[in-house]
């Protein structure tokens, strides 16, 4: 899917270890729901614990109060204390990088899409996913400038 929920009909060449992996994912939780345990995992919370990343990036609210944490391509906002991940991006997506602006209003993140790196632009609730770059080059590297009106990347 893409990040408007619409099918994903890109796919360049053999299969991903990305794409793989997530169709593994799909598929053992297809698994795991259709067997007897289902009913008993359902009424129990979740806990998930991460004490180590490879590839994986995060950073801070200016507030102080919440984490945007990279993992497995997708955004997720931890309150800082613990407690609940929430999603923020598609799966389509595949966000990297995510910088705060200043006054902590927006996310700039790097997204892999139509076979390049761009700039995309969201809330910290994950509302408003826009593109910023397009073109043939890898845009990488978001800063924001000190007043937040402009973002400067290589």
């Amino acid at each position: 899917m893409d990040v408007h929920g619409t099918p994903d009909t890109y796919w360049p060449g053999p299969l991903s270890r990305r794409r793989f992996l997530q169709a593994a994912g799909v598929t053992a939780g297809a698994v795991a729901a259709a067997g007897p345990t289902a009913s008993a995992a359902a009424s129990r919370p979740a806990t998930l614990t991460l004490t180590a990343a490879t590839g994986g990036s995060a950073t801070l609210s200016p507030a102080g109060d919440r984490l945007i944490a990279e993992v497995q391509n997708l955004l997720w906002s931890i309150p800082r204390t613990g407690g609940a991940a929430v999603p923020l991006t598609p799966p389509g997506l595949e966000p990297t990088r995510p910088q705060f602006s200043p006054d902590g209003s927006r996310l700039v993140v790097c997204a892999y899409r139509g076979g390049g790196f761009h700039l995309w632009t969201l809330r910290p609730d994950g509302g408003e996913v826009r593109q910023l770059t397009d073109g043939p080059w890898d845009d990488r590297g978001p800063a924001w400038s000190p007043d937040g009106t402009r973002i400067a990347f290589a």
